[in-house]
């Protein structure tokens, strides 16, 4: 009788225990996300079980038919007495674990109480809770103002009185289901769910995760969402609410070393000799800009407005966060475009500007797919799923924006995310039309993937690239036609021809139109111009770019392919009308 799976399977952090080893000490986001009121009605479940058992030994008693007798009316009717008492006991357990989980539920309705009113005295008083459960001044002014500091240590008492309540709950009600348990532990039981597949391939992933039932999947998610949450090839449920939760927990860890960090990097700036190898400083400005993208992650993913985003990956990549977010539910999805962004992206500064793009353009294809194609939905990810260059590593060797490095790094695992995508569903249906948006930098990224990763991309368009990595559309397995290429006026970056041939010169690939024009719909499409608006609300290019996610070719405004060695050189005649400006 496992009656604590019942209690430490609900909710973010479980109805009233933490998600990590029992008999550890309880966190301040553990007590914060703790709710009383599931622990009161898993007791209330539990008690009706036990009411079911009861009357169930009943109808065993009573079952033993009056037709028969001798030694087989002997025989069934120990059996079904047997039956009963084991019934009877099993109800009993089950009470007894009942009245131990309501107990538990007060106690931590008790401790969250005594949280909420510490830490409103605290905001009141100008103080800050920090992860640690240590209270601090709210201005620098104050640390040295002793009234303050003792203000601080009283509130620190309250928050420690109840974090140590609360744990002292937990604890009491392991040992007490455990105590309850030694009476039943050899019974027949279910067998334990196959584990997660060692290897990272998303077809394995998949088939591991269908053959698991729906309690043990949210068992898996609840207890480790390592397992889950950055996989690749399991369902945009599944992954988004794994990684919700190794989000706060990378929150935590992440406000733990800045706290860490705080005091080493002061003491350095006032001593540290020029000679010293390690800086504490950059870490922790590595670790305040880790925790501004995990701030700018949970600001979009609770906007309100009826989208549906889910968090498919959050995690660290050498100093930078990575993440990627959807522009709807995936699991709908009937077209998914995947849009890698390039220099300088980064989650605390970019993830809410991009993912807006996305999610417009998105739309904008969903609509093209309803009135032209075959109207399934068409969901945008934007992903943020590696470490892209920034400014201060131009001279960085291996991290610079002028060589492939980062590309080769990050490009594996997008195409274990493309191969993940294209793993057919766990109910059965197809897997979605897969599309890539590659800009800048990301288009070498895309490149790469592609040619090294051997996902089923039906098509892929890049826009602004200097370059994919490859010479020829066959490296990227692509079909002739489905490398769909803009290039827009005052962009140096699009014919630099950084990395191999401009994209525009490959054979077989189809241009689009970037210009000023009217629309296929009768609306005016803007021109784009320069590197940083192709994917402008209301531009021919975020027409295309949404036609091409939606498989409507119909609705593409090409234009002709003209060789330009130099950006600082005009196109030839023949292709003044497609590079008109306004």
């Amino acid at each position: 009788m496992n009656a604590s799976g019942v209690l430490f399977s609900v909710g973010p952090a479980g109805p009233v225990g933490p998600a990590g080893p029992v008999g550890s000490v309880a966190t301040l986001a553990d007590l914060r996300g703790a709710s009383p009121v599931r622990a009161l009605e898993a007791a209330r479940q539990l008690e009706r079980h036990a009411d079911h058992l009861v009357g169930w030994a009943a109808e065993i008693l009573a079952s033993v038919p009056e037709s028969w007798s001798g030694p087989a009316r002997s025989a069934a009717a120990q059996r079904h007495a047997e039956l009963a008492e084991r019934a009877r006991d099993l109800g009993t357990g089950l009470r007894l674990c009942a009245d131990a989980v309501r107990a538990a539920g007060v106690h931590a309705g008790n401790a969250c109480d005594a949280l909420a009113r510490a830490e409103a005295s605290a905001r009141a008083a100008g103080l800050v809770v920090l992860a640690s459960a240590v209270v601090v001044p709210g201005r620098p002014e104050q640390t040295s103002d002793p009234s303050v500091q003792a203000v601080c240590v009283a509130h620190t008492k309250r928050v420690a009185g109840a974090l140590e309540s609360y744990t002292q709950t937990i604890g009491a009600l392991h040992a007490r289901l455990t105590t309850l348990a030694v009476p039943y532990a050899g019974l027949p039981s279910a067998a334990a769910p196959p584990s997660p597949p060692e290897t990272a391939d998303p077809g394995a992933a998949a088939r591991w995760f269908a053959v698991l039932s729906d309690d043990e999947r949210l068992d898996v998610i609840q207890h480790h969402p390592a397992a889950v949450g950055p996989v690749d090839g399991l369902p945009g449920w599944a992954r988004d609410l794994a990684n919700r939760r190794l989000l706060v927990s990378l929150a935590t860890t992440l406000s733990r070393r800045l706290e860490a960090l705080l005091p080493l990097a002061r003491a350095a700036a006032r001593h540290r000799p020029v000679w010293a190898i390690s800086d504490p400083s950059a870490e922790l400005d590595a670790v305040v800009d880790q925790l501004n993208g995990l701030r700018a992650l949970r600001e979009l993913l609770d906007v309100e407005d009826g989208r549906v985003r889910q968090l498919l990956s959050v995690g660290v990549s050498g100093v930078a966060l990575t993440a990627a977010v959807t522009s709807g539910d995936l699991d709908g999805a009937g077209h998914v475009a995947v849009f890698v962004p390039g220099f300088q992206a980064d989650v605390a500064g970019d993830m809410a500007r991009y993912a807006a793009s996305i999610e417009a353009t998105a739309d904008l294809a969903t609509r093209l797919s309803g009135e032209h194609g075959d109207g399934s939905p068409v969901v945008g990810v934007t992903w943020l799923g590696y470490a892209a260059p920034q400014l201060g590593e131009v001279l960085v060797p291996g991290r610079t924006v002028l060589g492939d490095g980062p590309a080769r790094v990050g490009a594996p695992a997008l195409g274990r995310l493309l191969n993940g995508l294209a793993v057919g569903r766990p109910d059965g249906s197809g897997a979605p039309r897969l599309v890539l948006w590659g800009h800048s930098y990301g288009s070498i990224v895309a490149g790469l993937a592609l040619r090294d990763g051997g996902a089923p991309v039906a098509a892929a368009a890049v826009f602004g690239s200097p370059g994919l990595g490859v010479h020829s559309i066959a490296d990227l397995h692509l079909s002739v036609g489905q490398l769909y290429v803009a290039e827009a006026p005052n962009d140096p970056i699009a014919v630099s021809g950084r990395f191999g041939k401009d994209p525009w010169l490959l054979t077989g690939m189809t241009g689009l139109s970037v210009a000023a024009t009217t629309l296929p719909d009768g609306s005016a499409g803007a021109a784009s111009w320069g590197h940083e608006r192709y994917l402008d609300p209301g531009s021919t290019s975020q027409w295309n770019l949404a036609a091409i996610a939606a498989g409507t070719a119909g609705q593409l405004l090409t234009t002709p392919v003209c060789r330009r060695d130099s950006f600082l050189v005009p196109p030839p005649a023949r292709c003044w009308p497609a590079w008109r400006v306004p």
